[in-house]
């Protein structure tokens, strides 16, 4: 709270009036106030604002202390309530086009400021913030100007001017004059913006003040009000990032858009009504937006008086057009937005989205602007474009791209791409008349996919391009094109693209396979629609497309693809564990590929070969089927299956207690994961070495490598990994005696693996819930499990599972006070290891000798053993 006094009347300034001879009127119209306000400053002593404090120690020659300016009223309050003193030849020039209403905030930009304010009271002499139309310079700007830290630096004031596209610069300098109060009568000589610029300059001298130069559009005109001594710093705005570099070099901020998070708070300030409502239609609106503030505040003030009746019928319904249709939200038109729009508009002006974008065009050639409405073929960020796509597809030049570029209405990234902000594009579609187009955009992209099939860093960065210029190849009926880019398209679609998209375009190529009679492409398409299937465990739809594939590759007699299908479905049947089926049905590919002599799938015959092995308990067999598999996988330099091979020989190292072995394989596997960005992979990886880290007793390391394993397998939606490592992360929250959070992880992945049908994974599970009710005492529970683990086990001849099984169950039986029959469960778990030549045969036998020999071992040795 101030200090409140009684005024006392400034008896200083009436004699400096009186010493003149003038009245009170004549003093009045030399400052341009009524003669009231005269009184009041001399009978009452109230505290004239800063720009009149400045122009009567101009207009007197005195200091503000002989004019009596050093009383309780120079100090002031801000709105944190911190004192700020002024000097009282402060201004702040009154043409800044402050913001109306005080209560908001500039909502997403606080670090900004804060690093802006930093720079500018203690940095160079000038400085530059670009950005797009609408992207809220001018707001920036004012906030800065207004910000206590800013006035206190800058003591002498603060300038500002609008330039926009063509500025009456006369006008402009004279305005200035008047407000720094300068005298009259040398004023009216200058006749040039060189004489006012000399004249000003040598004014302002050595005077600390901050001069904005706001929307620029030509350097020549910008460099004119670049008046201030070297006591100042120039804050320059301006749409056209090549300006801002020109102006200040390296001190240029380029202003992005609100993120969604902040795009949501600007529009919850605006309109309180949409908090409780529409949370998604409210996200895909900020979406189609890109986040420009101008845009979000406009909808914002339409949405407001569509709430304003209550009706939530007419919000919702306002909601969905502006949504929907781009057409609606670039018209939205405000008069009251005046602090938001250039000075090239006369004030009042109805200001909308399509005005703005207007008034950038309007310095384009008329190549230029067709350039950027055939750019709009492009999906706007955050995806981008390369430089040989926009030349080739919209044919345009070099030249005209850097001219948009130069513009700010194309944004430049790394390695010759570009960027389009959808409020841009969406202007751009609507004017685009390019009718050749489309064609020109499938041709591009399709021939990329086949010449680049199986380099993901370039398929991913194009990834949307190519989506789109595949959708237009269907739509514009090129349906040979269309095929041919879905197939080659294809792998990365399988291993690298979400679900959705990859069966809505293999499903659409399988509609014009079928209408083109095309056997060939039809059986191909079943096969990746198979892979796609089983990526997302849902194994009976992946069954069924390969059962339907064979069928067309059997009619076209097409035995490469015959042998193919043959191996796919038994890798299904070994997915569910039936061993029997998919044993039958890999040998059947097999044979076709040696009888074709072909190699190219030969690698996926031996990792499921191997798999079969593994799980009837030949592991001496499986080990050397991997290991053929690798050698042929990496002869064919097919990484994503050498990958899978690596981590299945690290699995049998390190059953066999070989942990450095397993440990190389694993690094191997994940740097080649990490290559061909293989996620899935990645996160089965990192989930073995966390078993690893649980086998050499790293618990903490353990887990740490578990979780990451589990947020790479929720980002990418695989079920069976997701499962799989939640099975783990129970086993080692149990192992740390957490046993609530161990009783959440093995539920969920119990109901995940049940949900998918995954037997092994729903027995071994099972074994592990088992583990935590033993190791709880919950002896019962535990028998029940390890009962039920031993039934899936047998059904499925899984002879691994068995051995954990029979294992478990021993402990529990001794536990209970059945030590013949926990020894005899426990010596047929013995051989069942021994013949897997895993380690866990030792640690069964030594649990055998303690067991029939308790009196060797303190109760201390067989509780830490047990």
């Amino acid at each position: 709270m101030g200090i409140s006094r009684k005024p006392e009347p400034n008896l200083k300034l009436r004699e400096e009036r009186l010493r003149r001879r003038w009245t009170q009127q004549e003093l009045a119209d030399r400052l341009e106030v009524t003669v009231v306000t005269v009184n009041r400053w001399e009978k009452q002593g109230t505290l004239p604002g800063p720009r009149f404090r400045f122009k009567l120690c101009t207009l007197f020659n005195k200091s503000s202390e002989q004019l009596g300016f050093t009383s309780y009223n120079d100090v002031e309050q801000d709105e944190n309530n911190d004192e700020v003193t002024h000097n009282t030849t402060y201004f702040c020039d009154p043409a800044l086009p402050f913001t109306s209403d005080k209560k908001q905030t500039l909502v997403g930009r606080q670090k900004l400021i804060d690093e802006l304010i930093g720079l500018i009271c203690n940095g160079g002499t000038a400085y530059a913030i670009t950005g797009l139309p609408g992207v809220g310079k001018t707001a920036l700007v004012t906030t800065l100007a207004q910000h206590p830290h800013i006035q206190r630096n800058f003591k002498d004031g603060i300038l500002w001017v609008g330039l926009g596209r063509q500025p009456r610069i006369l006008e402009l300098m004279s305005r200035w004059g008047r407000v720094l109060g300068l005298n009259e009568l040398e004023t009216g000589k200058l006749t040039t913006p060189d004489a006012w610029a000399k004249y000003v300059h040598d004014y302002i001298g050595m005077r600390r003040m901050l001069i904005i130069i706001d929307d620029a559009w030509e350097l020549t005109d910008a460099s004119i009000f670049r008046l201030g001594g070297r006591n100042c710093v120039h804050l320059l705005t301006t749409r056209f990032p090549a300006l801002g570099v020109s102006f200040a070099y390296n001190n240029v901020v380029r202003l992005q858009e609100l993120t969604d998070e902040d795009s949501h708070k600007l529009l919850e300030q605006l309109v309180p009504e949409i908090v409780p409502h529409n949370v998604q239609d409210i996200q895909e609106l900020i979406k189609v937006v890109g986040g420009l503030p101008l845009a979000l505040t406009l909808i914002g003030h339409y949405l407001y008086l569509q709430a304003y009746s209550g009706q939530q019928r007419r919000l919702h319904s306002a909601i969905d057009r502006l949504r929907l249709h781009a057409t609606e939200r670039l018209n939205i038109a405000n008069p009251h937005l005046v602090w938001h729009h250039s000075s090239t508009l006369p004030v009042g002006t109805p200001y909308s989205l399509q005005i703005a974008i207007d008034i950038s065009l309007s310095s384009l050639t008329e190549q230029a602007r067709q350039a950027l409405y055939a750019l709009s073929i492009f999906p706007p960020k955050p995806h981008s474009f390369s430089e040989e796509a926009a030349t080739t597809i919209c044919a345009i030049t070099n030249e005209t791209l850097d001219q948009l570029v130069d513009s700010g209405l194309v944004e430049s990234s790394v390695s010759s791409r570009y960027l389009l902000h959808q409020v841009i594009a969406d202007y751009a579609a609507l004017h685009r008349a390019d009718t050749d187009i489309s064609a020109r955009m499938a041709a591009f992209f399709i021939k990329l996919v086949q010449d680049h099939q199986y380099d993901n860093d370039i398929l991913q960065n194009d990834m949307q391009n190519i989506v789109i210029a595949l959708e237009l190849a269907f739509d514009q009926g090129i349906y040979t094109l269309f095929l041919q880019g879905v197939l080659a398209f294809a792998p990365f679609l399988e291993t690298q693209s979400p679900y959705p998209l990859a069966h809505r375009l293999l499903t659409r190529s399988q509609t014009v396979a079928q209408a083109l009679n095309d056997n060939d492409s039809g059986a191909k398409i079943w096969l990746y629609l198979g892979k796609i299937a089983e990526r997302i465990c849902n194994f009976q739809e992946a069954e069924y497309a390969y059962q339907q594939g064979l069928i067309l590759a059997q009619q076209g007699e097409l035995q490469g693809l015959v042998g193919r299908f043959y191996v796919y479905i038994g890798g299904v049947f070994i997915e569910q564990g039936n061993y029997s089926h998919a044993e039958i049905y890999v040998l059947k590919g097999m044979k076709i590929v040696r009888e074709q002599h072909d190699k190219s799938y030969e690698d996926l015959v031996f990792w499921y070969l191997g798999e079969i092995a593994d799980s009837q308990g030949k592991s001496q067999q499986a080990e050397g089927f991997y290991q053929q598999g690798l050698k042929i996988a990496q002869q064919l330099k097919n990484y994503t299956l050498a990958a899978i091979l690596l981590q299945n020989l690290g699995v049998k190292a390190a059953r066999k207690g070989k942990y450095q072995q397993a440990d190389a394989y694993y690094y191997e596997g994940l740097e080649i994961a990490h290559r061909i960005n293989d996620r899935q992979r990645q996160s089965a990886l990192l989930m073995n070495q966390g078993m690893l880290a649980f086998h050499q007793k790293q618990y903490y390391k353990a887990v740490e490598l578990s979780k990451e394993s589990l947020a790479i397998a929720r980002s990418i939606q695989n079920q069976f990994r997701i499962s799989s490592v939640l099975q783990n992360l129970g086993m080692l929250e149990g192992a740390l005696k957490r046993y609530q959070s161990a009783e959440a992880y093995l539920q969920e992945s119990l109901q995940i693996a049940q949900e998918i049908g995954h037997r092994w994974l729903i027995c071994e599970t099972l074994g592990e819930w088992g583990r935590l009710y033993f190791v709880q005492h919950k002896l019962d529970a535990a028998r029940e499990s390890y009962q039920t683990m031993l039934q899936e086990a047998r059904k499925l001849g899984a002879q691994l599972l068995l051995a954990q099984g029979l294992f478990g169950l021993a402990q529990v039986t001794a536990k209970m006070g059945a030590k013949e029959r926990a020894i005899a469960y426990a010596s047929e778990s013995q051989l069942l290891f021994e013949h897997l030549e895993d380690i866990q045969s030792t640690a069964v036998a030594q649990w055998i000798s303690r067991t029939q020999s308790p009196n060797k071992y303190t109760s201390q040795q067989l509780s830490s053993q047990e």
